[in-house]
């Protein structure tokens, strides 16, 4: 009975923290985070925490819990952003080109230079890309999808797309400036 009603009182807790700062607290974590989804998880990692120390809480209203409750969703958001930025450099790190490129269907890029007309030469230049960076810059600026999108299509993380697209073009504005040197 004792554990029952102790149960209740942490729930009842736990539920005016969040009806109190829970906007405070995704707002916190998102602006840390910038991804809604793991900046929900991070929130729900925060209420757990306090669940274990209300006894650091005396009065829910009060600046002391309010900067507790601040301090421990920051470390939280901060301790999730790590574990994010850790993952997307392991899968960077990690996979090949043709273990990442799982979009189904392959493209077509003579096909797509022939359908919007452009030349020989945006053709050589796009072949300097490998299939993946190719797949990505078609699939984003001739097709339309956003980066989230082509994320989903892959089962990659959006930064890691994103990531992808700016190496590219960094590449394609490399080989442009040596043609416009040459000539």
């Amino acid at each position: 009975m004792f554990i029952l009603t102790a149960a209740r009182i942490v729930k009842k807790s736990i539920e005016e923290i969040y009806a109190r700062y829970g906007a405070m607290m995704k707002n916190l974590a998102y602006s840390i985070i910038r991804d809604y989804q793991y900046a929900e998880d991070s929130v729900q990692e925060s209420l757990l925490a306090l669940s274990k120390n209300l006894d650091k809480l005396d009065d829910v209203d009060s600046a002391k819990s309010k900067n507790y409750i601040y301090t421990v969703t920051k470390n939280d958001a901060l301790t999730m952003r790590e574990k994010i930025n850790k993952n997307f450099q392991r899968d960077v790190q990690f996979y090949d080109d043709e273990e990442v490129n799982n979009i189904k269907g392959d493209l077509d890029i003579e096909a797509f230079c022939d359908e919007r007309g452009l030349g020989e030469d945006v053709l050589e230049l796009l072949s300097s890309l490998d299939e993946l960076d190719k797949d990505i810059l078609v699939y984003r600026f001739a097709d339309g999808y956003s980066v989230k999108e082509i994320a989903e299509m892959m089962e990659k993380n959006p930064d890691f797309v994103y990531k992808r697209i700016q190496r590219a073009l960094v590449k394609l504005r490399t080989c442009l400036r040596g043609e416009s040197d040459g000539r």
